[in-house]
C-alpha cells in the first residue's frame, strides 16, 4: 500500500511501511520516514486529498516467437490477466526473449530496476519473473541500509567494525594488485598488504616518510582495539606504532604510542598482535596507525587487520550507533507476474555409430 502523490502529470509512491506517521498543519503534511526523514507539502502545493489509485499500465498480449528464440519448438502465446501472465512452453534452456505490448503506448516495463524492450531483451525463465509496468514520471521511494544497527555486547566489551578497502587509505600505495590494501581484510594469511618498495613500476618508493594505513569509520568511535598479522616471511616486522585520529581526516591528534614494552612482536615471521583498550579521549571518525619504526626499511607489510570499539560492559546491550539509511526513486508501477512452465533446463545429445 503507498500514499501517492501527484504533481503536474508525474506520481511519487511513499510506502505506508516506510512512513511512521503523518503530521497535518495548517493544510499542509508532513510524512516521517524511517531514519527521521522529513518530507513536507504545504497547503499551497495541495490541491485536493482523495483515495484514488492511479491508473496503471497492464500487459495486452506476451507471446515468444521461435524466431527470436530458436530453442523453442513453436511459437507460444500466453495468457494475460491484468496481474498475471501464464503460458506453457515447449522448449529447452530457460533464457527467453519476449515479445509484448502494453495498453499505453508510453508504458515501460522493469524486472528487477532494468527497463525491459519487446523483442531484444532477454531474461531467465526457470523461476517466476515479476514485471513493474511504469508510466514515465511515476516512481516509488525505496529504502537501503546503508550501516545496520550496532548494539554493544555486554560479554565481550568489543564490537568488530566491519572494514571495507573503501574504508583504507595509505601514504605508500601499491601498483601490484595481488599487494593492495584488501589483502589485509580478506582472511587469507599467506597474501600481504605490501606499501610501495623499490621494484614499483608506478610509484617511486620514498624511504624518508612514516607510512601509514587510515581508516574512515562508519561512525564515532571513543575507544579502540585493533589486532594485526604479520607477513610469513621473518625480517619485516613494526617495532614501533603511532595511533592518530581526526574529525575530518586532515588535523590529526598523537593518540598513543606502542612498541615492544606493550608486546608488539619485533621478530619471527607471521606474527600476531592484538592491543590493549586503547581510549582516543573523544569521539572521532577518522584513525590512523603510522608505522614508525620498521624492522626492514619503512616497508609497512601486513597480512590480517582488524578493527574494533571498546563498549562499556553492564547489564543489557546498548545501542551504540543507529542504522543509517539512503532513500532511492525506483520505478513504481502494476506488478504483473509471469510464469512460464514446460522448459528443459538441459539438453542431451545422442550419437549413432555407424
Amino acid at each position: 500500500m503507498y500514499y501517492v502523490h501527484f504533481n503536474d502529470g508525474r506520481v511519487w509512491g511513499y510506502p505506508k511501511e516506510l512512513v511512521k506517521s503523518i503530521e497535518e498543519k495548517e493544510g499542509g503534511y508532513t510524512f516521517v520516514l524511517e531514519g527521521d526523514s522529513l518530507i513536507s507539502w504545504t497547503a499551497e502545493q495541495i490541491v485536493s486529498v482523495d483515495d484514488i489509485a492511479p491508473a496503471f499500465p497492464q500487459f495486452t498480449e506476451f507471446k515468444l516467437d521461435d524466431k527470436l528464440n530458436d530453442q523453442l519448438f513453436r511459437d507460444v502465446e500466453a495468457t494475460v490477466t491484468p496481474n498475471e501472465v501464464v503460458a506453457s512452453v515447449s522448449g529447452i534452456g530457460k533464457y527467453l526473449t519476449p515479445l509484448f505490448s502494453m495498453n499505453m503506448p508510453e508504458a515501460l516495463a522493469y524486472v528487477r530496476g532494468e527497463e525491459q524492450y519487446s523483442g531484444s531483451s532477454r531474461l531467465r525463465f526457470e523461476n517466476e519473473v515479476v514485471y513493474t509496468l511504469q508510466c514515465p514520471g511515476h516512481q516509488r521511494l525505496s529504502l537501503e541500509i546503508v550501516n545496520e544497527e550496532v548494539w554493544s555486547d555486554p560479554d565481550a566489551g568489543v564490537v568488530e567494525i566491519p572494514l571495507t578497502v573503501e574504508m583504507l587509505s595509505t601514504n605508500a600505495p601499491t601498483s601490484f594488485v595481488n599487494e593492495g590494501l584488501g589483502m589485509m581484510l580478506d582472511g587469507d594469511p599467506s597474501t600481504i598488504f605490501h606499501s610501495t618498495w623499490s621494484k614499483d613500476p608506478v610509484y617511486d618508493v620514498d624511504l624518508s616518510k612514516q607510512v601509514y594505513v587510515s581508516v574512515a569509520l562508519p561512525y564515532g568511535i571513543s575507544e579502540l582495539k585493533f589486532y594485526y598479522k604479520g607477513r610469513p616471511q621473518s625480517g619485516y616486522n613494526i617495532e614501533e606504532w603511532r595511533i592518530e585520529a581526526s574529525n575530518d581526516g586532515k588535523l590529526w591528534n598523537n593518540i598513543a604510542t606502542i612498541d615492544e614494552s606493550m608486546g608488539v612482536p619485533t621478530s619471527g615471521s607471521s606474527v600476531y598482535y592484538t592491543s590493549d583498550a586503547i581510549s582516543l579521549g573523544s569521539s572521532y571518525r577518522y584513525v590512523r596507525f603510522v608505522a614508525a619504526k620498521s624492522q626492514y626499511k619503512n616497508y609497512l607489510c601486513l597480512s590480517e587487520f582488524r578493527l574494533y570499539e571498546v563498549c562499556n560492559q553492564g547489564d543489557a546491550p546498548e545501542l551504540l550507533h543507529p542504522a543509517k539509511y539512503v532513500y532511492h526513486m525506483l520505478p513504481m508501477g502494476a506488478r504483473s507476474r509471469c510464469v512460464l512452465s514446460g522448459l528443459l533446463m538441459t539438453q542431451k545429445w545422442y550419437h549413432a555409430l555407424i
